[in-house]
């Protein structure tokens, strides 16, 4: 009897009611389950791409066709790879101008000078050497100048002697004793390097010591040249002592600028391209007393290119009833990071690179692209006989993000042959969309309609769903700068102590003013003879102005 009443007992508590969650424990389990959900949807699918990413570093579309070196040996490759860039280092050559010479010294080192009636000038020497090695290295000279002190003239090295294939570039900075020449060589219109008569070769560690044109070296220094990376500024080179005749040190300073490569065929291609797009004015012809001449003008009618204000992607899943959002602030892919220059780039990126998914772009009210992912039910097939179909709206031409609402669809190769789709199997696909959409319209588990009960609100314009940074944005809120002008210019005319033609010079003025918001100190005077020069005839011609 104890044991049926424990059995009952037992069963009855197997049976009671369990307490209700409450709300915020709710909220918790179904952010729990979207986040799950959404891992077994996109995560997959993520780690595939990123394999890939690593698998095929040089082939950072994953299409057919940029996959072409596998079909060459590992060997081949390194031997293209050597020729383009011997081609390249031997026609890329660039010369440099030093110029803007300072050299100071100190007291004891001038009065040194002075007392022996001396006059100092500045050897440079350029050095090259092959290997990493420094003191046991043998360099070989292959110029020299000789350049007076004080030297208010520029230094001009030629690109014959900038050897791109050395591996070591050294400019060897000594101040020698130059009374028997320095007039002449202060006499000279420019400073040029020159080929040596007689070709040495000096040991790594002799560098300051040996003197190129035969006079002692009394302080010295070297300056190793990066003439694969081009730094244009000042550079500072400081000179101690080598003889033991002298002492103290000098300091001189220069400014060294590259001469520009030569451009390829291509950068050439790209300049006229973009010369001819901005029709880019001479620098010379601009006017000083115009600000706004220094704009590009465009040939298209349309607005101004903005900087990237972002890019939303949103990762749509469970039937395309819930919704991961994510911004980027730039113009890059979400999963290989690539950089894309525009709108139309990253979605030519998207649909082509990442075909699992299926993209479709829009811009909204804010004019910030808008990217809405979905996952493909049927991953297409490789197969020989299919190719996919991208169908895509043109955009504008000079690429510039439309309100209207552009649709980049990458449809099935499955339904779409290699000529074109055939009616029969689009109407077969068609009809097995609708069964599918029937399916789901079947008995649903409340889980299923949980994310019907939070309301979604749209843009009544654009129809584009409202973020959530957006539900407090208000339009009444915005300034009208016209109806402010209106209102002004209407508050002008109620005054009766002023005459026609001075509120008609206070609103010119008005308007002239709230175009240029903010100027710099140098442009006011510009600003000024602007508004003269665009309302002068008014100005002459009004009764007011002629009294």
């Amino acid at each position: 009897m104890v044991d049926a009443g424990s059995s009952k007992r037992k069963r009855d508590e197997s049976h009671e009611r369990k307490l209700p969650l409450n709300k915020e424990r709710r909220t918790k389990v179904r952010q729990e389950h979207m986040e799950e959900e959404f891992a077994e949807t996109y995560h997959g699918l993520t780690a595939l791409y990123k394999v890939l990413e690593v698998k095929h570093l040089q082939s950072p579309l994953f299409l057919p066709r940029t996959l072409s070196y596998r079909l060459d040996p590992a060997w081949q490759q390194k031997e293209v790879k050597e020729k383009k860039g011997q081609k390249q280092v031997k026609n890329a050559k660039a010369g440099a101008t030093m110029k803007d010479f300072k050299i100071g010294m100190t007291s004891d080192t001038m009065e040194a000078f002075k007392s022996q009636k001396q006059r100092p000038g500045v050897l440079i020497s350029l050095y090259r050497a092959n290997g990493k090695k420094f003191n046991d290295n043998q360099f070989t000279l292959l110029a020299t100048c000789l350049i007076p002190v004080p030297c208010s003239k520029d230094l001009t090295l030629p690109k014959e002697f900038v050897d791109l294939n050395a591996d070591i570039c050294v400019g060897v900075f000594q101040v020698v004793e130059i009374s028997d020449v320095g007039e002449t060589i202060a006499a000279q219109s420019a400073f040029k390097f020159a080929a040596p008569s007689v070709a040495s070769i000096v040991s790594g560690k002799d560098l300051l010591s040996t003197c190129a044109n035969g006079r002692k070296p009394l302080f010295g220094n070297l300056l190793r040249l990066n003439v694969s990376r081009r730094r244009v500024g000042y550079v500072t080179v400081e000179l101690p002592a080598i003889a033991s005749s002298v002492s103290g040190g000098v300091k001189c300073e220069f400014r060294i600028l590259w001469d520009p490569l030569p451009k390829t065929k291509k950068m050439q291609r790209l300049a006229s391209i973009c010369d001819t797009k901005l029709k880019s004015e001479n620098e010379s012809k601009q006017s000083d007393e115009n600000f706004a001449l220094a704009v590009p003008k465009r040939d298209v009618t349309s607005a101004e290119r903005k900087p990237c204000s972002g890019v939303w992607f949103h990762f749509l899943y469970h039937s395309m009833l819930r919704r991961m959002s994510e911004k980027r602030m730039e113009y890059s892919c979400a999963w290989c990071n690539m950089f894309a220059g525009s709108l139309r780039g990253l979605v030519a990126h998207l649909v082509s690179s990442h075909d699992r998914f299926r993209f479709q772009a829009t811009v909204g009210h804010d004019n910030i692209p808008h990217i809405y992912v979905m996952v493909m039910q049927e991953p297409q097939k490789g197969n020989n006989g299919r190719r996919s179909v991208l169908s895509e709206l043109e955009m504008f031409p000079n690429e510039e993000p439309s309100r209207f609402e552009h649709h980049f669809t990458h449809m099935s190769g499955k339904k779409y042959g290699p000529h074109g789709s055939q009616a029969v199997e689009a109407v077969e696909g068609l009809m097995q969309e609708f069964d599918e959409m029937d399916e789901l319209s079947q008995e649903q588990p409340q889980e299923f309609y949980a994310p019907l009960l939070q309301r979604q609100y749209f843009h009544s314009r654009t129809g584009a769903v409202v973020l959530d940074h957006e539900k407090n944005y208000d339009s009444d809120d915005d300034v009208d700068e016209t109806w402010i002008t209106k209102q002004s210019e209407r508050l002008l005319d109620e005054f009766e102590d002023v005459s026609l033609e001075e509120k008609e010079f206070m609103k010119k003025w008005n308007r002239h003013v709230k175009e240029f918001k903010i100027l710099a100190d140098f442009m006011v005077a510009s600003s000024c003879r602007m508004f003269a020069r665009n309302h002068g005839k008014w100005c002459v011609s009004a009764v007011y102005f002629t009294r």
